[in-house]
């Protein structure tokens, strides 16, 4: 009777250690998959920005890819910043489209920075991505370089 305890709190021990390690090794792969998932959104809303008809530059009703056209973006950092105050519908537009993220243009020449979208919430992690980018200004007919910074709050 006693030899038949032993041998039961043996597998009892050897099953719950089984399964200790099982769910280990599953936590690793699920967080590994979270950030995998979490660097898809990003890009996927790098995607988003880059395509924004809103911003892109465009000769002769062909819009000319990997080109952002400054006054276009001033004008709508312009817009989203002050439906940000007011509580417009632009506002709740562009925050349902980029979420909790922080979306800004450096100039790379005139080392300007101008926020696009700053969603100012809390977060516990960010995941950041910068993309070159050239910068048309149509006032002197330039291309600058660029980088779109865009910062992704979790």
């Amino acid at each position: 009777m006693g030899e038949s305890i032993a041998i039961i709190i043996i597998i009892m021990i050897l099953i719950i250690f089984a399964l200790v390690f099982y769910s280990k090794i599953k936590e690793v792969d699920i967080s590994e998959k979270k950030i995998l998932f979490q660097d898809l959104d990003l890009i996927e809303l790098s995607q988003i920005i880059y395509s924004l008809p809103e911003i892109q530059c465009s000769f002769a009703e062909v819009v000319d890819y990997g080109c952002i056209d400054l006054l276009k973006y001033y004008e709508l950092a312009k817009i989203i910043n002050e439906s940000f105050k007011d509580d417009k519908i632009q506002y709740f537009y562009y925050r349902q489209l980029f979420g909790n993220t922080k979306i800004s243009l450096e100039t790379i020449k005139d080392e300007k920075t101008v926020n696009l979208y700053n969603s100012n919430r809390t977060w516990t992690s960010k995941s950041v991505m910068n993309m070159p980018i050239i910068a048309y200004n149509p006032i002197n007919d330039t291309k600058l370089f660029a980088t779109l910074n865009i910062e992704k709050y979790d």
